[in-house]
């Protein structure tokens, strides 16, 4: 019997997309910034490896306010109307065929010179009865806060009079 020496060499499958680190990507900004200011950084990752694993991003919109350069940052290319702009990114990768993503990218350009009011509750003072044999389980009242900003988002707490910890505060819900 005789042997002979072979090498094998395993090649990569463009079998995975690009994958955003986020879906959805929220960001508020001026409308008065300049031609080239910073919006937000996009990051898509593909585990695969050479061509098939390096990434390309392009805005799917004609982007007119907005590019996006080759590490996935967006930038202004020229001043912004205060309104919302919605985008969709796209990450594709080199393979053949090229796989792709998309992330949606909201971008709320705010006046700097509007004055914002603060958060409010919509029911300013509640007053609720509780049983005292009631569980711990027992849900009170629920609060709710609005604000006049469009991208508003609201954690609750309680500041202050429950210094025996009876009462809690879901932080997202606002349910007491």
């Amino acid at each position: 019997s005789t042997y002979a020496p072979i090498q094998v060499e395993i090649l990569d499958v463009n079998d995975n997309r690009p994958a955003f680190v986020l879906p959805v990507y929220d960001v508020e900004m001026s409308s008065q910034a300049r031609s080239g200011a910073t919006v937000v950084q996009t990051v898509a990752v593909d585990s695969d490896d050479g061509l098939n694993g390096t990434v390309t991003y392009r805005i799917a919109e004609n982007p007119s306010k907005f590019q996006i350069d080759s590490s996935g940052l967006i930038t202004t290319t020229s001043s912004l109307q205060a309104r919302t702009y919605r985008l969709t990114v796209v990450a594709e990768d080199e393979g053949v065929p090229p796989l792709v993503s998309r992330a949606n990218v909201s971008i709320n350009a705010v006046d700097p010179n509007v004055r914002r009011l603060p958060p409010r509750f919509v029911q300013p003072l509640v007053r609720r009865a509780l049983p005292e044999n009631a569980n711990l389980q027992f849900s009170a009242v629920r609060v709710e806060a609005v604000s006049d900003a469009a991208s508003a988002k609201f954690s609750y707490s309680i500041s202050n009079g429950n210094d025996e910890g009876t009462f809690s505060v879901g932080a997202d819900t606002g349910q007491l």
